[in-house]
């Protein structure tokens, strides 16, 4: 079964190597996954975080995607994840 795994975030560069360390781990088949980041405007290099495993990953899961924009609030990033399915 596909599954989107959605996960917003702001500024979380010291949690998200553990986060991404764990996606890694899961015992699912990767290219049945698609990783949604929702970068709600971070200033702390969280995205370049992401870029990374992108890079490194990218041929592994089924599709890694970093979403920037007007993400601030929580909701609104949840209901992008949401409508990204």
């Amino acid at each position: 079964m596909k599954v989107l795994m959605g996960m917003p975030f702001i500024d979380r560069e010291k949690t998200l190597p553990n986060v991404l360390k764990a996606l890694a781990n899961l015992d699912y088949p990767k290219k049945e996954m698609r990783l949604l980041f929702v970068d709600g405007g971070s200033a702390d290099g969280s995205d370049n975080i992401v870029n990374q495993f992108a890079a490194a990953h990218r041929h592994e899961y089924r599709d890694i995607i970093l979403a920037k924009g007007d993400f601030k609030s929580l909701p609104k990033s949840r209901n992008y994840c949401i409508l990204q399915t």
